[in-house]
């Protein structure tokens, strides 16, 4: 029972401490203002009346001022609206009563007056000027406003470096006093916009943890502080209407608002009279109300954003269901093969512009508070509004429009659509049977914990409730204190923590826990705390979930401090950690989906000669296809006679072995025969001479490196193409079977364009596609549009759907790309060999408009400045050819010779972002280290000089 008291007093004594201040300097402006407001009304005599006495004699409303029956007007409005703030013992009649005699008043002095009910404004006799509407203001207030540029800025390794192996620094520029309600938001949703093996390297500067100075060298911009035009009328009226934003109420007890951990909790927080109770499980997902008139369906976040473009499966449902009318509460969440998809990742695709593709979605029902029937039912007749039905009634509705639906009514996983909310009832208080229910919805698949509600609740309009209650999962864990962060409060730290780990697992280091050394696991941060905690301390901590990754990290994720442990020396391992959280329901897994199939990536190495070894699985848990990759470039000066040199090796990988995440950089490889499924796991391996993986003379050392799923792409004698999704090895690569100096050999690497083999021209021209499936990574084909789902039609409607997904394809994922291609033509050999004539040409292509901006010239501009002869084109699929080398046949438009044979080939291309565009100089940046420079010669000039340069 005491445990949320104790953390609820951590968490807010620190912002009390910087709040007293605050507090004290506006009492005193409020106690002025409550002194001039008191001599205000005693001198115009506001409210002189009682409303009993004025329905017992209302006479007296004849001595009332004028600002007095201002007040007792609205005064009934309020009363009218919201129950709960009626005097005790007044009904509705009595507030009619009360209306009808202040205005009968308010017409004999020929004041202005509202009806009852009517949204109330003012009712000044004097009028300031002309009517103004909100559709007028709304078209004043159509402009986004900049209030701070810059505010979110990539600083460090990465803007003045071009990449970074550490760190991803992060500053948020916002002032020193900037609240935590909007530093926090702010820092968590940079974070889920990333990949989860990014996120947890940013290092947020903020606030927070400093003052802020800077940035004082290189940085980029990421977002500005902007208001965004919000056009939504929220009414605060006593009635729901559709089609208007209904705020999604709050609970208001418990250390997060309205949440309990304790079975006690919840007996202490119901009375008698409150039951029965309707005991819900509670969603990890995104709350989504859904309105519906006939055909028009509209759909809102939690925050009043619309959302319904994103989910075109459910509106088709909703469409077609057979109520007329509909508004319907929704916890939205994801399964895609058995795994759950929270909050987290629902909310990133309601975000994201993206194809929407909603075929993973459930959207499970929850409350129903607008409803009109196909036809009369015989115990509910809803007409419309039914928020002030008791819980009971609308739970009955639910069910009985679910069932019209023809919806799925499970707890368990639901198949993507519509579900409704099974509500489990307890009669009375009985512990036995509110433990049990309490423990079974708890631990059902994806569930966060259970909503408690009484039956004979209505829902409330004012934004928040008193009567819910969230009944959480929650685990104790014993963690080190790594690291103390101070706050931009004095005296108000988070603290970095970890778990006891073995040496090799990830993100570990080495630190003294009592008198001896251990090996300690980073797994994140806490919530801030009022407290000083040295390096070494233990505590106990309260995480809302524990994530574990497949390469065996593990992070906690909103991490308040309950107690600490003077007497303790070593905190909770990974591995009991990972136990607690499972027990307690709290583990969530980012783990490879089902069915997906794993690879890995090893250094092997004998003597002074060291190759990778990549191995993948052809299916799950069977044989492996293997590959050597000649990562060896020949610098190794000592040989490798254990796992502390090739760990070495590894860690100076740049020195001494070839990148594998340069893209075109090629690597030599070699096939090899099918393996068994035991090497996949083979790592710190060392076999003395004459071993395995040994040889007479030296002994073999192997190590993993990398490890992960991967998925094929197209598969051919000649060509391999695989989409990695591992930290080396990480996109697109493949491996091709090229002839160099008359032998065939194997080339692998990393590719320069996400474009899968599939969609590319080559593909399309020779009428390729695989023997199965669509050739598409899963990520990309579960975003194709049903109609563009080429794999599931034959003919030339297939043909048909896939050049119009690739024409898609470079509009959505490539924006500006540009292309430095090569052209060449042979003419008759006499004694030379080689060009008689070559251009290269440098393309811009603006695939939203089509244009083509392009530059031809005689000589490589990579190697300095070069006259280029500019001219502007339409897109031409013909010279979009991606890595190939095609021949340009004579006669045609891009080889006007009558004979000479012409070939194109693409040197390099790439994503740009435009420096600067002026008709007389542009600059375009082509990645992190180089720049396009042209420099037109004259105004009325077509010849340009142009130059790619180092940044």
């Amino acid at each position: 029972m005491m445990r949320p008291l104790l953390v609820e007093y951590n968490k807010r004594l620190g912002q009390l401490q910087v709040q007293e201040t605050r507090l004290k300097e506006r009492v005193k402006k409020l106690t002025k203002q409550i002194e001039e407001l008191e001599a205000q009304l005693a001198k115009k005599k506001v409210g002189l009346y009682g409303w009993k006495t004025i329905l017992e004699n209302p006479e007296v409303l004849k001595k009332e001022t004028d600002a007095g029956l201002r007040l007792a007007h609205a005064v009934a409005h309020a009363w009218w609206r919201h129950k709960d703030m009626r005097p005790e013992g007044m009904t509705e009649e009595d507030v009619r009563r009360y209306y009808e005699l202040v205005v009968a008043e308010m017409k004999r002095r020929g004041m202005k007056y509202t009806e009852l009910g009517a949204p109330v404004y003012s009712v000044r006799d004097k009028p300031l000027g002309e009517p103004v509407t909100l559709d007028e203001l709304y078209e004043y207030y159509a402009e986004p406003i900049v209030l701070r540029e810059g505010v979110v800025k990539v600083v460090g390794g990465i803007p003045n470096w071009g990449a970074s192996k550490g760190d991803i620094d992060i500053m948020i520029d916002m002032p020193d006093d900037t609240p935590e309600s909007i530093l926090h938001p702010i820092r968590f949703r940079l974070g889920r916009a990333l990949p989860p093996e990014l996120s947890w390297r940013i290092q947020f500067l903020d606030p927070s943890n400093q003052h802020l100075m800077g940035p004082f060298t290189n940085h980029a911009t990421l977002y500005d502080l902007v208001l965004i035009p919000h056009h939504r009328f929220v009414e605060m009226a006593g009635h729901i209407e559709l089609f208007k934003f209904v705020p999604v109420p709050k609970t208001s007890v418990g250390y997060h608002e309205g949440e309990v951990t304790e079975i006690e909790q919840v007996v202490a927080r119901f009375k008698p009279e409150d039951y029965p109770l309707a005991l819900e499980k509670k969603y990890d997902g995104l709350v989504v109300e859904w309105h519906k008139k006939d055909d028009k369906i509209v759909a809102y976040t939690d925050s009043g954003k619309r959302c319904e473009h994103r989910f075109p499966r459910l509106m088709k449902s909703l469409r077609e269901h057979p109520c007329p009318e509909l508004l319907l509460m929704t916890e939205t969440e994801g399964w895609k093969d058995g795994e759950h998809m929270g909050r987290e990742e629902i909310a990133g695709y309601v975000h994201e512009k993206g194809v929407p593709d909603d075929r993973w979605v459930v959207a499970n029902v929850w409350d129903v508070l607008w409803c009109k029937l196909p036809e009369r039912h015989h115990d509910l007749q809803p007409e419309g509004d039914v928020h002030e039905w008791p819980l009971e009634q609308r739970i009955r509705l639910r069910e009985v429009v679910a069932k019209l639906g023809g919806w799925q009514e499970t707890d368990e996983v639901p198949k993507p659509g519509w579900n409704n909310v099974p509500s489990h009832i307890l009669e009375k208080l009985d512990v036995g049977k509110l433990k049990e229910l309490l423990t079974k919805i708890r631990n059902l698949p994806g569930s966060e914990g259970v909503m408690i509600k009484s039956v004979r609740d209505i829902f409330p309009l004012t934004g928040h409730i008193a009567s819910w209650v969230k009944y959480k999962k929650s685990a104790d864990l014993h963690v080190v204190v790594l690291k103390r962060n101070p706050t931009r409060t004095e005296g108000v730290y988070n603290y970095t923590v970890g778990l006891l780990a073995e040496k090799d697992m990830p993100h570990t280091q080495e630190m003294v826990l009592g008198k001896t050394k251990a090996w300690v696991m980073d797994v994140g941060k806490t919530n801030n705390i009022a407290r000083r905690f040295d390096r070494g301390t233990i505590l106990t901590v309260i995480p809302h979930t524990l994530f574990q990754y497949p390469d065996g990290r593990v992070t906690v994720y909103e991490c308040p401090v309950y107690e600490v442990r003077p007497d303790q020396t070593l905190p909770d391992t990974v591995e009991e950690a990972v136990e607690i959280a499972k027990k307690a329901g709290i583990l969530r897994k980012k783990a490879r989906a089902a069915g997906a199939l794993r690879y890995v990536l090893q250094l092997h190495a004998r003597g002074k000669s060291i190759h990778g070894d990549l191995r993948l699985e052809k299916t799950p848990g069977g044989p492996l296809e293997g590959w050597t990759l000649n990562l060896d470039e020949g610098k190794i000066e000592e040989p490798v006679r254990g796992l502390k040199d090739i760990r070495r090796i590894e860690k100076q990988w740049d020195k001494y072995l070839e990148p594998l995440d340069e893209p075109g950089h090629q690597i030599l490889a070699e096939s090899k025969k099918d393996e068994p499924h035991e090497w996949l796991e083979v790592d710190n391996r060392v076999d003395q001479p004459g071993g395995v993986i040994a040889t007479k003379n030296w002994p073999g050392v192997m190590i993993i490196v990398d490890k992960g799923t991967y998925e094929r792409g197209a598969q051919k004698p000649y060509y391999r193409e695989w989409f990695f999704h591992g930290k080396r090895l990480k996109g697109r690569y493949v491996a091709r079977l090229l002839h160099l100096r008359g032998q065939p050999v194997w080339m692998f690497w990393k590719c320069k364009s996400e474009e899968p083999y599939v969609l590319s021209l080559r593909a399309i021209r020779e009428g390729w596609y695989p023997k199965e499936g669509s050739g598409l990574p899963k990520e990309l084909e579960e975003q194709v549009p049903e109609e563009l789902r080429y794999w599931e039609v034959s003919g030339k409607e297939r043909d048909e759907r896939r050049r119009k997904l690739r024409r898609l394809w470079l509009k959505k994922f490539a924006g500006m790309r540009w292309l430095l291609q090569y052209q060449w033509w042979r003419g008759q050999v006499v004694k030379r060999r080689g060009p008689s004539r070559d251009v290269y040409i440098f393309r811009v292509v603006d695939e939203e408009t089509g244009k083509v901006k392009q530059w031809e010239m005689t000589k490589d501009p990579r190697k300095g400045a070069v006259p280029g002869v500019y001219k502007e084109e339409k897109y031409d699929e013909f010279w979009d050819i991606g890595e190939e080398t095609i021949a340009v046949p004579p006669g045609t438009k891009y080889n006007p010779t009558k004979a000479t044979p012409s070939y194109l080939m693409t040197l390099d291309s790439g994503k740009l972002s435009v420096l600067q565009d002026e008709p007389l100089v542009v600059k375009y940046r082509l990645g992190p280290k180089e720049v396009f420079v042209a420099t037109r010669t004259g105004p009325e000039e077509k010849v340009w000089e142009c130059e790619i340069t180092p940044q």
